[in-house]
């Protein structure tokens, strides 16, 4: 193993420059947004959530006595459990440490776990039963529907099916599943993109599948006899996706992308310009092509009829749609497709008015926003409701540059918030080992960076050795980046690769390195870990809830 990690350094020389990778939350909760219709909500770095926009139908998750400010304020009844959010339309929902999935807001069509009719609303985070070992939650952009990740990588569906296929029910009218449960077929996903009625999961090899709408053959990647047939749980061509994302505009089946190699890929509906950066006329694109002048791309957002993209620098570019100003660039003025709409202009367009390189960025169909290295956030797009936590909650106002938002006073959301240690607080289960499973790390260095000799490894518990599991490293980069074993980048459903799987042993030397010259890494941490499980993914996840990891090097 040590051989294995001592050449991962070796690449982490070359590839620190270069890679900007998305953030796992391997070490502590890591901060982001996700944005509904007229609402935004923020994962802290400490776990607690910040909400703020409209909540008519009780999305903020503040009660019903504040259900709308444009004042950004935290949940108080999640407390500080939260790993990741979701919202879509008026719902939004949670997923906290225990695995458990939280919902509120408008919860009708048996989104709350339950058969229930129309005109469902919670205002507090109420818990969905049935549903345990978590790790991720996403809401369907009309809000209709909710599909959860567990540690082994299957795909859990409830709510409203409207007559796609998209619960995985196959053919049939709209119907609702108050309980959720497994789609059959979908499973080791370790990324998920969806519309409103289509859904499409990455496995870790890149490979994609697909369900739910195919209406107008949206879906090109497989072909089926009748267009309007439900696509089921099926194998889409392999395309070799390191990130995938989505957008549609109301029930639509939408518009995907992809990333590979660091180039964006896009395929699908491309009907009423959808992406508009200069490629496509046609309605629907039948296979995956590359969008010109982007490149080292590492992540892509996109939203209701726009789409934002990252590279290696940190820079924000956008296609789509500028009526709204999700384009950030200054105008409502569209990017064009081909020489439509005459009035267009070529795309894509850098967003103007960030004050560096961003860490993520989010959109939802009328709002976007920014994660700054700093832990600020910038938002621009529609005004109304509040949902750009500016203050302003005009109806169809716009602003069409990034502007920062005031938030959270003495919570620290900056890329290394300084409790990477110890995410979960003292408790067994939420991120402190339980008495008598506690790992041993082992480390020790000596010399400058120039020059630096090291060991590191860790001793496992008697009770471990031997089980099924894996083990982990991650170097965590003086920006906050955090850099995989295969330099892979990944969203906010983590996935991450193991430097070992199978039987655990006694004890594993990971590093062993004499006069290397890391210099160009000064800043970074090496952290190491181990989780029980049957497969990678699952002790990942394993890990994470037990919080058996540590930093074993630190290059200063």
């Amino acid at each position: 193993m040590s051989d294995s990690l001592n050449r991962f350094l070796r690449r982490a020389l070359v590839l620190a420059g270069a890679l900007a990778g998305l953030a796992c939350p391997a070490m502590a909760a890591i901060p982001h947004v996700v944005i509904g219709d007229y609402h935004m909500l923020l994962l802290n770095a400490d776990g607690s959530v910040t909400s703020w926009g409209r909540g008519d139908s009780g999305q903020l998750g503040r009660g019903q006595a504040d259900r709308s400010n444009p004042a950004p304020a935290k949940i108080a009844s999640l407390g500080n459990e939260v790993v990741a959010l979701t919202a879509g339309g008026q719902l939004s929902a949670a997923v906290k440490r225990d695995g458990s999935v939280w919902v509120w807001g408008n919860v009708s069509d048996g989104l709350i776990g339950a058969n229930t009719s129309g005109g469902q609303f919670r205002y507090e985070p109420v818990q969905v039963p049935g549903l345990s070992g978590i790790v991720s939650v996403l809401a369907a952009t009309n809000g209709y529907s909710l599909y959860a990740t567990d540690s082994n990588g299957q795909i859990w569906a409830w709510g409203y099916d409207s007559g796609y296929g998209n619960l995985g029910l196959g053919p049939g009218g709209p119907q609702q599943r108050g309980q959720p449960l497994p789609v059959a077929g979908a499973t080791g996903i370790v990324q998920l993109a969806v519309t409103g009625t289509q859904m499409i999961g990455r496995r870790q090899d890149g490979s994609l599948i697909g369900w739910g709408s195919n209406s107008s053959r949206d879906n090109p990647l497989q072909a089926v006899t009748a267009a309007t047939d439900p696509l089921g749980v099926t194998a889409l061509k392999p395309v070799g996706l390191s990130f995938i994302d989505a957008t549609a505009t109301g029930n639509a089946a939408g518009l995907y992308y992809g990333i590979k190699n660091g180039q964006a890929l896009a395929w699908g509906d491309t009907n009423s310009g959808m992406l508009t950066c200069g490629q496509e006329s046609a309605q629907t694109a039948a296979q995956p092509y590359t969008i010109k002048n982007l490149s080292n791309l590492r992540q892509i957002a996109a939203g209701g009829g726009a789409a934002l993209f990252v590279d290696g620098a940190g820079a924000v570019f956008a296609c789509g749609q500028g009526e709204r100003g999700l384009l950030g660039d200054g105008t409502t003025v569209s990017t064009k497709w081909d020489s439509v709409p005459a009035n267009a202009k070529a795309g894509p367009v850098r967003v103007q008015g960030l004050p560096g390189p961003v860490s993520y960025v989010f959109t939802g169909a009328f709002a976007a926003a920014a994660l700054m290295p700093d832990g600020t956030v910038y938002t621009w797009g529609r005004t109304d409701g509040g949902v750009l936590g500016n203050g302003v909650t005009t109806a169809n106002g716009i602003v069409s540059t990034p502007t920062r938002i005031a938030l959270n006073a003495g919570v620290d959301n900056s890329a290394n918030p300084g409790n990477v240690g110890n995410p979960g607080g003292t408790n067994p289960g939420t991120g402190t080992p339980a008495p008598g499973t506690e790992p041993a790390f082992s480390t020790a260095q000596s010399g400058p960076l120039n020059n630096l000799t090291a060991k590191a490894g860790v001793t496992l518990p008697a009770s471990h050795a031997g089980q099924p599991g894996a083990i982990f490293v991650a170097l965590l980069l003086s920006d906050g980046r955090l850099l995989m074993l295969d330099g892979a980048t990944v969203s906010f459903v983590p996935a991450m690769a193991a430097l070992y799987t199978g039987a655990l042993p006694v004890s594993a030397p990971v590093l062993d390195i004499n006069g290397m010259d890391l210099s160009s890494l000064a800043g970074s941490q090496l952290y190491l870990g181990y989780g029980l499980g049957v497969n990678s993914l699952a002790a990942l996840y394993e890990m994470l809830r037990a919080g058996r990891y540590s930093n074993v090097l630190n290059l200063r």
